[in-house]
Formats: structure tokens, C-alpha cells, sequence
């Protein structure tokens, strides 16, 4: 990952300190190079982390060929390749690097904001435009990388991370209460809040534009829309698409000029994704896990199984109980806001073990979600139907004599507020991490 910074000062108030300071707060996001751009008006900052073009002329921020636009980019365009064929092709242009961020830009010469509408990969970035003497903003149609941005005093500042613009003394950082509702809600703060009243982040699919006419806020991406109307009902054919949709999407991301590693846990998101990789790959694909000593948290023997049955260049760690608990003060300083997923303190400790080998890895993280394996979606059905209102105390006490698991849901069972409970309650972090009865998001006193 990079890290990005900086603003549109309208009164020339920011200077050149300010802007390397809030570069300098994300130099963990990037520590292979930093650059900047400040004229007084507009400052860009950044932190590279190499992953494509390790060479230093593809440092940022970048320069298109004509001057007229300069970019600060984090993030990774899987396409590039093919984009930079078409543009070759078509527009007659000679490349100067073999960097995805070149690309982009040129792109952005040519096709303007259309250009978000012909990427595939993650990304957060700001484009300065020296002729219309305006900045976008813009963010990846998942919203994989993270972009903050606030509008006060005349002034618009942004950052991959709230710690980069805590370096605005002048800023308000009133503390928002819908975004504490939230949080309790979902166990984190959902775009487009901050745990700042005067921050947002840039939701998903989106694009922001900010110059002399002021701020305005552009959808490019709508998931729902890009969902096809019909679906396939032939198991063989759904199975081939899904393989090749699969294939396709680990074979891209596997485009790196640098070491490369899978998080391996031996469930099957991250087991099918290594499986992959290793049949796209001519190299031993690097696999890492984490292990702990307390055996009622491990793991690692299935990570172990898949690795041996693949061939891999596995790297187990062990850890103890002790030193996760460790890392809990040090984990609400990275990510600047409450964040209530259990896993983040796992996922920091095989990260920093992994880049003693890799500098980047891919994850099994999104299977469930994308195929509806939680349980709470067959819960969420099984406490709507008639019956569940006759039986469900008689359930509950059975259910309180089985593990945590069924507590919570015989917690639910004895919900008065049932009937009232959408779906968004089943996954609600509410229950997951703090046990709380009677508990509901409350929106103009109703029960959302």
C-alpha cells in the first residue's frame, strides 16, 4: 500500500511544512519513497510502497506527458497492461515507465473521468487538473482502499488515514454520535462517517471534484446496477463460469515486481485462492500462517495440510495468547476509529511476519459474504416464520444449555422486539460483540 495527502488551500493558508508533515504521519503506508508537489494553493503528498516499476522514475507524484495533469495514486491497477495496449495502440502514446501509475494518468488525459469506468483493480487517489485548476478525488468501486476528506475553512483536506489530517490543527474534530450508534451497530464505522462529525470518508463507486466552484460529490460505480437480472441455473455451467471468473481473478492480482504471498488459514476461501495461484503461477507460491500456542485457538494444522498438499513455501508462526493482548493498545492507533473485528490483531501479526518475506499477499477475505455462508442469513429466515413466535422461548432455553453461539441467538428468542428485527440485527455487531438486549439503531424514533 501508499499513503496519500493533501488539500486545495483557497487561502493560501497551508504551507509546505504542513503537507510534509501529514505525509510523514502515513511513511508506515510507504517506506520505499516519499514526493510532493506544493504551490502554494495545492499540496500533494506521498508514500510509496514499489509494487509495479520498482524504478525511481515512477515515483510520485506523477506528471502526465502534457503537464497538465499530476497524480498522487495508492493502490493498484490489475488491467494496466491491457489498458497500456490500448493506449498505445489507439492514442500513439510511448510510455516512459512500465508503472500502472502512468497509465492511469494517461488515461485520465484522454478519457477524463470515463477512465473509472475502465478499471479493474483498488484504488484511492487525486488528480490535479493545472488548467481548470481543480482536484478529484476518487475511490475504488469496493472501497478496498481507504480515503478521508473534509471541507472547512475554505480549504478541502484529505488523506488515506484520519492520523494524516489530525496534523490540521485548524480542523474541528467534534466527535460524531451516529457514528458511535453505528459502530455498536456494525462494529465499525460505515462510510460515509467518521468518528468525526466534519469527516467522511469517500463512499465506494464515487468521486469527488473540488476548485473555485466548490465541492461536488459524483457516483461512477452502483453495485446493485451491475448486478445481472438473470442467473444461471445449470450447476456445470455455473461451476465453469465461477472457475473462470475465479482464475481470472487471482491471475491478475498476481501482477508484481516484488515477493508475493497468500494468507493461508486452511478454511476455503484462503485454501481455493492458494490453490490457484499455485496452478497460474511458474514460481513456489510463499504461504503464511499464524498459529497459537493455546490449542484452543489454533488453527494452523489445516493451514499446514494445504500447504503440504500444494506444494507451498509455508511459513507457520506461533504465537501466544499474551502477545495479541499485547497489541491491543497499539491496533487503536492504526485504525484512528473504533474498530470492533475480532480478527485484526491476528491479521496485523501474520502481516508483519509475512513482510519479512513478501511485500505484498492476497487473503481468502469476502467468501462468505459473497456466497451467504454466515449463519446469520439462515437465521434471519428461520426467526421470521409464524411458528418461531409460539416456540421460540421453549427453543432458547434449549439453546442456553449449548455453546456462546446459540446464546446469542437464544438472547434473540427472547427479544420482545422481534417481529420488529431486520435482517441488518442478525449481523448487527450489537449482538456479536457486546451481548446487548433490546438494543436497536433508533432513526426518527423508529426501530431501523
Amino acid at each position: 500500500m501508499c499513503g496519500i495527502a493533501g488539500f486545495y488551500d483557497n487561502k493560501n493558508t497551508c504551507d509546505e511544512a504542513l503537507l510534509r508533515s501529514m505525509t510523514m504521519s502515513l511513511a508506515h503506508r510507504g517506506p520505499d519513497a516519499e514526493g510532493f508537489f506544493y504551490n502554494g494553493t495545492i499540496g500533494l503528498g506521498h508514500r510509496r510502497l514499489s509494487i509495479i516499476d520498482l524504478d525511481i522514475r515512477s515515483g510520485q507524484p506523477f506528471y502526465s506527458q502534457n503537464k497538465r495533469y499530476i497524480i498522487i495514486f495508492n493502490g493498484e491497477i490489475y488491467n494496466y497492461i491491457e489498458l497500456r495496449e490500448q493506449l498505445k495502440q489507439k492514442h500513439s502514446i510511448a510510455f516512459n515507465t512500465t508503472s500502472d501509475t502512468e497509465v492511469l494518468i494517461e488515461c485520465w488525459n484522454i478519457y477524463g473521468v470515463e477512465t473509472l469506468q475502465k478499471l479493474n483493480g483498488m484504488f484511492a487517489f487525486a488528480i490535479y487538473d493545472t488548467e481548470k485548476k481543480e482536484i478529484t478525488i476518487a475511490r475504488d468501486h469496493c472501497g478496498i482502499k481507504p480515503l478521508y476528506y473534509t471541507v472547512q475553512n475554505e480549504a478541502m483536506f484529505f488523506a488515506s488515514e484520519l492520523k494524516a489530517l489530525k496534523k490540521v490543527n485548524t480542523l474541528n474534530f467534534e466527535i460524531d454520535t451516529t457514528a458511535i450508534a453505528a459502530y455498536l451497530h456494525a462494529g465499525c464505522v460505515p462510510a460515509p462517517l467518521s468518528i468525526y462529525r466534519h469527516i467522511k470518508k469517500l463512499l465506494p463507486g464515487h468521486y469527488v471534484t473540488y476548485g473555485k466552484n466548490g465541492l461536488h460529490t459524483f457516483q461512477y460505480y452502483s453495485l446493485t446496477k451491475n448486478i445481472a437480472s438473470h442467473y444461471l441455473t445449470n450447476y456445470k455451467s455455473s461451476k465453469q463460469h465461477l472457475d473462470s471468473l475465479l482464475n481470472t481473478s487471482v491471475n491478475i492480482q498476481m501482477r508484481s515486481d516484488v515477493p508475493f504471498g497468500i494468507f493461508l488459514s486452511g478454511g476455503v476461501d484462503s485454501s481455493l485462492v492458494t490453490a490457484l495461484a499455485v496452478k497460474n503461477s511458474q514460481h513456489t507460491i510463499n504461504t503464511f500462517s499464524i498459529g497459537f500456542a493455546e490449542s484452543s485457538h489454533d488453527e494452523s494444522k489445516f493451514a499446514q495440510q494445504v500447504a503440504s498438499h500444494l506444494k507451498t513455501n509455508h511459513h507457520p508462526f506461533e504465537v501466544h495468547y499474551k502477545n495479541a493482548m499485547e497489541l491491543a493498545s497499539q491496533i487503536t492507533l492504526i485504525y484512528d476509529e473504533p474498530f470492533a473485528d475480532p480478527s485484526a490483531i491476528p491479521t496485523y501479526m501474520v502481516s508483519e511476519l509475512a513482510r519479512k518475506h513478501v511485500t505484498i499477499a492476497l487473503a481468502g477475505d469476502g467468501g462468505d459474504e459473497l456466497f451467504f455462508g454466515y449463519g446469520s442469513h439462515q437465521w434471519a429466515a428461520r426467526l421470521s416464520k409464524p411458528a418461531m413466535k409460539y416456540s421460540r422461548h421453549a427453543i432458547a432455553k434449549t439453546m442456553n444449555m449449548m455453546s456462546s453461539r446459540y446464546k446469542r441467538i437464544a438472547r434473540l428468542l427472547h427479544e420482545p422486539a422481534l417481529s420488529k428485527f431486520s435482517f441488518a440485527h442478525f449481523q448487527s455487531g450489537a449482538i456479536l460483540f457486546f451481548g446487548k438486549r433490546n438494543f436497536a439503531i433508533r432513526e426518527n424514533n423508529k426501530i431501523v
